[in-house]
């Protein structure tokens, strides 16, 4: 832990910025929706709910998922871009993506289990999960907690004296690329002896080699779908005839396992003999260690093909006879060998144990994307015939090792430092001064990084899916329009969103227009053109220094001269003309939801101009710096004018209409906003007219439930869900042909309105619609929403949201939310940072990431003092500026370790 000594170089600027009150007078309220006053009932049950502020008791602790909640868990754990190993709510390890494979597939003979045998001779022999394996029974049941990057099994069982907790992840700390893309999975098992008598017991862990898998093979087989199978539009859960059945498989051939013996741990590395030149080629190895006490006895058993056999020889005595070095028999063409690994020890009444096991494994081969299908080849999406594909060669982890042993060893010999890493951003996380439900949101997405939504090439491409589908990924080529919502991913590992924003430049066009779409897509959307400069902006603030943004700053300011000829050509800053969309549609003339992007994309451009012409010495951009804050100015006055309605800011389309929504209350009509405290641009509207757009669209846009509502293309709530609705007319003045998904209900949109409403200090509407996501995915598997292209007719898991797709990308929004709730301000090249929380709390925590370095932001208000710790926990944080929002009539002074430091405080935030 490193408190922040920078404070006390000489330099060292705090700027302490007073709160101004905004004027609650908002006029007349105006019509409310249809079902407004029916909905006042079940809302206020909703601001009812006990655990919906509640911090640091029982109903704020750590969720516990039991029963039916159990049913729709699906935990990615795994390398960031490089693969998954998937639980269920069961304690299986239900899905295998580890292979460069989209099919979600089922890996047989791949378990852990536990013999017991007290001193009256009496055994019982579990699996540990809840399903069983041939004559391994099963465990009576379990509960399970997961706060990501950890997910907790607590297995019951009447018959067995033990309790036992397995703990499961991979390392994720954020700003460490390299071990965050290892590929390995860590079981931590904890046994207990919960009897009065000594206990002989044994854990095992089941293996199969499954290297040669190919999806290839699948898609040769016309399936892309190991697990799922469409009939009528709707998705039919049930075994595929191409998935895996016991050892065979068509692609298995020349398998082979070697196990190693050498001190406290036994290894089986798991091979195969085809070429290396072969798509599927690569290995595994699984590990299974005690605590390096000298009293585990290991024993394994090295190649392995019949259940019963296995079970008959472990039941015994819990143990294998191999001890010794083996190298097992070559698999025959069409079938693997499976590989068993145990240790055992003993226990006395109340003694515990802690066992480590690690799945690792290295696929080099790999085409990622959708370069083995042409139905996300380029040419389908509307790309120029040149052949090209999306996707690329190998994952990254390949650029750190050569294979599953090396990565082995890795894990290994930094098993402590990266298991401590993990923790402490873990725990930070989770010391926030928030309720514990929101907390889970924050976290809960994190796992679509170690989906396969995501991949990232040996050659560094990195690739974003919009999500997955039951067999392939669902929408290709980094679709930007979704993309960039994520904000995630962009604050804990910068290096993935440079690698993106610099891939959006990569594919621009001589003409300055930006594919929304790759490898060379040739539309445009507006929404895309105008984030890929603020992408651009929030890169350049992730930087330690100027030199990203001297280098691509021409290519930015293409982008912008390109969408101003193509939207606002007279430059009167009323946007106008066909402008393609997120919603999938088109809509026209000018409105604040593509304005704001528009008016933000100006402002940022403005500050990136005047730092380009100060690196370089130059005033050639001054007078452009000064054209981009005046358009902007332009378009902000005539959206505060033309487009505000007295409640909230709507559209005004073209003569000849589109897919428009006109006087519709929108989620996002302020999405550029929302982009703006992204990136340090502060406000653009009037705080007045801010605060009650986003209290109406609470008042129109959230229901507490869905009854009488038609959901239509397709569905993601429940009737009796709440949620927050795309579009609404409040005056029931709907236009013909409107906007694409405007009935629709999709938390990515969602996250970012509800940080929308926080930033106006609408703290009650914010955590209720917050809420209401939080309750919608909770552990209960939910079937038969319409729409099979959607969230495929299922939904309900707590570790990645449903769009288009599992595990969707644009529910990365979310952490937007946490940047706004800490009022989070950070430009890297010049050293400066700010906290200007929205809400006024005596006590407040949070996590904060930088270019460089991450940690724990602290503030205590007292009635004559205001208290700021800022702890670097990992990393490095080089400061000037710190700015700060001051809950004092007057601040007198500002004391660091004793010493007076100069300040100025103003009212404004910012130029």
């Amino acid at each position: 832990m490193k408190i922040l000594l920078v404070l006390l170089i000489y330099s060292f600027q705090i700027i302490i910025y007073s709160q101004v009150a905004g004027d609650a007078n908002y006029g007349n309220a105006g019509a409310q929706t249809i079902n407004q006053k029916s909905k006042a009932k079940a809302l206020e049950k909703l601001k009812k709910d006990p655990g919906l502020y509640k911090v640091g008791d029982k109903v704020g602790e750590t969720k516990k998922y039991r029963g039916e909640f159990l049913n729709a868990i699906d935990f990615h754990t795994g390398s960031i871009g490089g693969g998954a190993i998937r639980l269920n709510g069961k304690g299986q390890l239900h899905r295998w993506q580890i292979f460069n494979n989209l099919t979600e597939l089922a890996l047989p003979d791949s378990f852990f289990a536990v013999y017991a045998e007290n001193e009256n001779k009496q055994k019982v022999v579990r699996t540990l999960d809840t399903v069983g394996k041939g004559k391994f029974q099963s465990m009576d049941s379990l509960i399970f907690t997961g706060e990501f990057p950890f997910a907790n099994y607590y297995f019951q069982d009447k018959k067995l004296p033990l309790g036992i907790r397995m703990e499961v992840y991979s390392p994720f700390i954020p700003l460490d690329t390299k071990n965050s893309v290892l590929p390995v999975v860590i079981f931590n098992f904890t046994i207990t002896n919960t009897s009065n008598q000594k206990q002989k017991v044994s854990l095992l862990q089941s293996q199969q080699n499954a290297v040669g898998y190919s999806p290839i093979h699948e898609y040769a087989k016309g399936s892309w779908n190991n697990d799922f199978i469409f009939e009528k539009g709707k998705v039919i859960l049930k075994p595929h005839k191409s998935r895996i059945k016991g050892i065979y498989h068509a692609s298995y051939n020349k398998n082979y396992n070697q196990t190693v013996f050498s001190k406290n741990k036994v290894t089986s590395y798991l091979k195969s003999k085809i070429s290396k030149n072969a798509l599927s080629y690569g290995d595994m190895a699984v590990l299974l260690m005690g605590e390096n006490k000298g009293k585990e006895k290991l024993t394994a058993k090295s190649s392995w093909q019949n259940i019963e056999n296995l079970y008959n020889e472990f039941s015994k005595k819990g143990f294998f006879s191999e001890t010794k070095n083996t190298v097992s028999a070559t698999s025959k063409k069409g079938e693997t060998y499976n590989t068993a690994l145990s240790i055992n020890f003993t226990l006395k009444p109340g003694e515990s144990k802690k066992i480590t096991a690690i799945i690792a494994w290295h696929f080099p081969n790999g085409k990622n994307g959708g370069i083995n299908n042409k139905k996300w080849s380029a040419t389908a999406w509307g790309g120029v015939k040149r052949g090209k594909k999306w996707g690329g060669i190998g994952n990254y982890y390949e650029n750190y090792w050569t294979n599953s042993a090396e990565v082995l060893d890795y894990a290994y010999q930094n098993l402590l430092a990266n298991e401590k890493k993990t923790r402490l951003f873990h725990s930070t996380i989770y010391d926030m001064s928030l309720p514990h439900w929101m907390k889970d949101r924050f976290t809960s997405q994190l796992p679509i990084l170690n989906s396969k939504t995501v991949f990232w090439t040996q050659d560094g491409y990195f690739g974003g899916w919009e999500g997955t589908g039951p067999g392939d990924g669902s929408c290709a080529g980094n679709c930007n329009h979704v993309w960039h919502y994520a904000q995630a991913q962009a604050r804990l590992f910068p290096d993935t969103s440079r690698f993106m924003t610099e891939q959006l430049f990569h594919y621009q066009k001589k003409n300055g227009a930006v594919p929304y779409r790759q490898p060379d897509n040739r539309s445009v959307s507006a929404d895309s053109q105008f984030t890929t400069i603020l992408q651009a902006y929030r890169q350049h603030l992730l930087q330690t220094n100027n030199d990203w943004l001297k280098k691509n700053f021409c290519n930015i300011k293409k982008a912008m001269k390109y969408a101003i000829q193509k939207w606002d050509k007279d430059r009167d800053g009323r946007l106008s003309g066909s402008q393609h969309t997120t919603l999938d549609c088109n809509i026209s003339g000018n409105s604040s939801w593509i304005g704001s992007l528009y008016a933000a994309a100006l402002y940022s451009m403005h500050k990136m101009a005047i730092i380009y012409d100060r690196e370089n010495d130059s005033d050639d951009n001054n007078k452009l710096a000064l054209e981009y804050k005046e358009l902007a100015d332009k378009a902000v006055a005539i959206h505060q004018k033309e487009l505000w309605n007295g409640e909230y800011f709507n559209q005004i389309p073209d003569q000849r209409m589109l897919s428009d929504y006109k006087n519709g209350s929108a989620i996002d009509q302020l999405l550029g906003q929302w982009w703006a405290y992204q990136v340090n641009l502060g406000d653009m509207y009037s705080t007045k007219k801010m605060k009650k757009a986003m209290s109406s669209v609470f008042k129109y846009n959230f229901r507490p439930n869905f009854y009488g509502i038609k959901q239509v293309p397709r569905e993601f709530v429940k009737d009796f869900q709440a949620g927050m609705q795309m579009i609404t007319w409040p005056k029931n003045n709907r236009p013909k042909g409107s906007t694409t998904y405007a009935d629709e209900v999709m938390s990515g949109f969602e996250y970012s309105t509800i940080a929308m409403m926080l930033s106006q200090g609408l703290k009650e509407e914010s955590f209720i619609a917050l809420k209401a996501i939080y309750d919608r995915y909770n552990g209960k598997l939910y079937t038969g929403y319409k729409g099979a292209w959607g969230n495929w007719g299922y939904s309900g898991n707590p570790f990645g949201d449903d769009e288009c797709g599992k595990m969707y990308s644009r529910a990365l929004s979310v952490w937007s939310i946490l940047l706004v709730y800490q009022g989070f301000m950070y430009d890297g090249p010049n050293q400066m940072i700010g906290f200007l929380p929205p809400l006024i709390e005596k006590k407040h925590r949070s996590f904060f990431s930088t270019a460089m370095g991450w940690g724990e932001f602290q503030q205590i208000i007292k009635e004559k003092s205001q208290q700021v710790t800022l702890k670097v926990l990992f990393g490095d944080l080089s400061l000037k500026k710190m700015i700060l929002t001051s809950h004092l009539k007057k601040v007198k002074s500002i004391v660091v370790k004793g010493k007076k430091l100069k300040f100025n405080q103003q009212e404004k935030i910012l130029e």
